[in-house]
């Protein structure tokens, strides 16, 4: 599947064998890392991967792969949830337009 998304912004797609994210994590802070490597943990499969470039890190994400090819930074999901204890949701930026009651 090949599509337009912000990766900071947009809802992650779901149910994905392999994401390919070569040499975009350098490019952001380690707040957007950390909460865009949460949504590619959402977005794999069980048996998904994770492909990373050769300057990046997981950093605080490490948790949530499992590294299966040092060499070639290719690491897979684990079960674990990304934040312990409570159930899953990515967190997203997008403000919801509240509008107004209307009275009759």
């Amino acid at each position: 599947m090949f599509a337009r998304h912000d990766l900071g912004k947009d809802p992650p797609f779901s149910k994905l064998d392999l994401i390919s994210c070569r040499n975009v994590l350098i490019y952001m802070s380690a707040a957007l890392q950390e909460r865009v490597l949460s949504f590619f943990h959402y977005a794999l499969k069980p048996a998904g991967f994770l492909l990373l470039g050769k300057s990046e890190a997981l950093g605080s994400s490490a948790h949530l792969f499992i590294q299966e090819e040092s060499k070639r930074k290719i690491y897979s999901r684990t079960r674990q949830r990304p934040w312990p204890g409570r159930p899953w949701r990515p967190r997203i930026t997008q403000k919801r337009r509240r509008t107004p009651l209307r009275r009759s």
